[in-house]
């Protein structure tokens, strides 16, 4: 009894540092966008309905490694271009995201499948020339175009 308490628990303490690490890149985001070039910058309506759905699915997916939650937060919130392999999933290009994936994001790619069909805009993902519109969209909504 007394191990599968421990079990138990262990679980319990995953998915707390996994809520918390979730958080902190959340409030990353805020605050990195807020202080962006010295200026006070607020998400817009949005960007906020965004970043809920994206958390909303992270917290649901839990194959998804904790130290993607920034990258993929950043790329759908704030239209910043992701990695490799981030936008082989993106693009929906199977064969690049597998041979770009490491072992943990190559067991939870049917997880990174489900965050962008079902907890981000459709007009983010699907293409290269979705990945590049929002890419761009970000951008200029940064004021850097």
């Amino acid at each position: 009894m007394g191990k599968m308490k421990a079990v138990g628990m262990d679980e319990q303490q995953a998915a707390n540092t996994r809520a918390t690490l979730l958080e902190e890149a959340a409030c990353e985001l805020v605050e990195s966008y807020r202080l962006r070039s010295g200026q006070q910058r607020a998400l817009s309506a949005l960007q906020k309905d965004i970043l809920k759905e994206a958390v909303e699915g992270l917290e649901v997916l839990t194959a998804i490694p904790p130290r993607m939650f920034g990258p993929v937060l950043r790329y759908v919130v704030q239209g910043i271009k992701p990695g490799h392999f981030l936008s082989a999933v993106i693009t929906n290009d199977l064969r690049e995201s597998v041979a770009r994936a490491d072992d943990e994001n190559q067991a939870a790619l049917g997880s990174w499948v489900r965050l962008f069909h079902d907890f981000t805009p459709a007009s983010c993902w699907g293409s290269e020339d979705r990945l590049d519109a929002w890419v761009s969209d970000g951008m200029r909504f940064r004021g850097r175009r």
